[in-house]
C-alpha cells in the first residue's frame, strides 16, 4: 500500500527497524554522503555538510530527510541520529524528543 502521508515518527520507526535487523546497513546509510552543488548547499531545508577537509559540500540521507520535514526555529532538522558513547548508531529519533548535552 502506498502511503500519501508519512510522519517523522513513521520514518523513525522504519529506520529503527533497519537498525534492529542490520545495524551495519543502518549506519552505512546514515554515514554515506554524496557530493552536491552550491544550489543544494544553499537550500533552505536540506542539511548539507561542508567541512575544511572536503573540497565540495556533501549531503546524506539524514540531510535529505530533514529537508522533507523542514527545520525548526533553531535550525535543527526534525530527525536526529542518536549514538552511544562508543559512537555506535542506536536509533533515529524525532529531534524534539532528544536531550542534547555538551560534549568536551
Amino acid at each position: 500500500m502506498i502511503k500519501n502521508e508519512v510522519t517523522v515518527q513513521d520514518v523513525c520507526n522504519l529506520f529503527n527497524e533497519i537498525i534492529a535487523k542490520d545495524p551495519r546497513c543502518a549506519e552505512d546509510l546514515i554515514e554515506a554522503r554524496v557530493q552536491c552543488n552550491n544550489v543544494i548547499l544553499n537550500h533552505p531545508t536540506i542539511q548539507v555538510r561542508q567541512s575544511c577537509e572536503d573540497q565540495y559540500p556533501k549531503v546524506g540521507l539524514l540531510g535529505f530527510l530533514n529537508g522533507l520535514f523542514g527545520i525548526s526555529e533553531n535550525g535543527m532538522g526534525a530527525l536526529c541520529a542518536v549514538y552511544d558513547d562508543d559512537g555506535n548508531l542506536q536509533s533515529l529519533q524525532p529531534t524534539d524528543t532528544v536531550e542534547f548535552t555538551d560534549q568536551e
